[in-house]
């Protein structure tokens, strides 16, 4: 028994000595929801990642890589980065950025129902593409679908 209150004593001079004084022994609310969204984040990138890759019919966007899911400006949107794995790649050499874009806009629905039988959420979250260049989100080239719901 006494060893169990010599814990309980350590923990409170931890707690004393700490410089920032806001140690509560817990995360704080701020981070939780800061980590849960990077959970949703990074879920739906997987979704999206392997729904395009493996199960679209559509052969350029088979070719499509993304590259993160960030929230825009909340969980409730979220934008979806993806680029080409090859530049150009073979299925890509004969389309438009309009094209790609219309492309994207028609499996948008579905990608949306993919998402939402992978995440456990109330409401789906609705997405929007942005294509960048394999560089990274400050390349050459962005363009924005918005999903129009």
């Amino acid at each position: 028994m006494k060893r169990h209150k010599d814990k309980w004593a350590m923990a409170d001079d931890l707690r004393a000595h700490v410089d920032d004084g806001e140690f509560s022994g817990r995360p704080s609310r701020r981070w939780q929801q800061e980590n849960k969204l990077g959970g949703l984040c990074r879920q739906v990138q997987r979704t999206v990642a392997l729904s395009l890759s493996g199960e679209c019919r559509d052969e350029v966007l088979r070719d499509l890589l993304v590259w993160a899911v960030v929230p825009a400006p909340d969980a409730s949107r979220l934008l979806v980065q993806v680029y080409f794995a090859s530049t150009p790649a073979p299925a890509q050499a004969d389309v438009s950025l309009v094209d790609l874009l219309g492309r994207l806009e028609r499996v948008k629905a579905w990608l949306r129902c993919e998402v939402a039988r992978s995440i456990v959420r109330k409401r789906a979250p609705e997405l929007m593409f942005q294509l960048i260049s394999p560089q990274g989100p400050d390349g050459l080239e962005e363009r924005e679908v918005d999903d129009a719901e």
